[in-house]
């Protein structure tokens, strides 16, 4: 008995079909292992406070997987360097979580940190309203305001933010700056 042609060709695709979804799902397997084995050796690293190696293991790690935790913590590590490529990390991070406040506001202060108030003021704008609120938020665009030559609209955002988070220590340095 034989099998007809349309019925050969069914199962090689069937088949072919399944090969490939094997192969695929090794792949994103063998991925997240890859960079899972990145993240925990930069992690050891971190604890041994060998930065370089721990810098060199997470950009492998982001060969593999652009995971948020991953770019926040290349950042951080870069940013104790004072290396300006840590705004890439921050601008990866925002595009990865485009509504995240929190990645919207390390990117604003990344920026104002490397002085770059023009970044600093664009990315404010799209912190969302939700998080506009916030002490380090306000920092923020009090200091875009002071670099721009606004003393009055920085001086009102300080007064602001010693008004609304007196025992914080955004207030402290507010009032410094007053």
């Amino acid at each position: 008995m034989s099998i007809p042609q349309s019925r050969k060709v069914v199962i090689y695709l069937g088949g072919s079909l399944i090969a490939v979804g094997l192969g695929w799902g090794a792949y994103a397997g063998y991925a997240g292992w890859r960079a899972d084995a990145g993240w925990n050796r930069a992690k050891g690293y971190l604890a041994q406070g060998k930065l370089n190696e721990a810098l060199l293991s997470l950009q492998s790690s982001l060969e593999w997987r652009k995971r948020p935790a991953t770019l926040r913590l290349m950042a951080e590590q870069l940013e104790r360097l004072g290396a300006p490529q840590a705004l890439a990390y921050r601008q990866a991070l925002v595009d990865l979580l485009p509504q995240d406040g929190d990645a919207l506001v390390e990117l604003a202060a990344a920026a104002m940190r490397f002085g770059r108030s023009d970044v600093a003021a664009r990315v404010l704008e799209q912190v969302p309203e939700s998080s506009r609120g916030r002490p380090d938020y306000q920092q923020i665009q009090a200091m875009v305001a002071a670099d721009n030559g606004d003393r009055a609209a920085a001086f009102r955002v300080y007064e602001g933010i010693v008004e609304r988070f007196p025992k914080s220590s955004f207030a402290a340095l507010a009032r410094l700056n007053l």
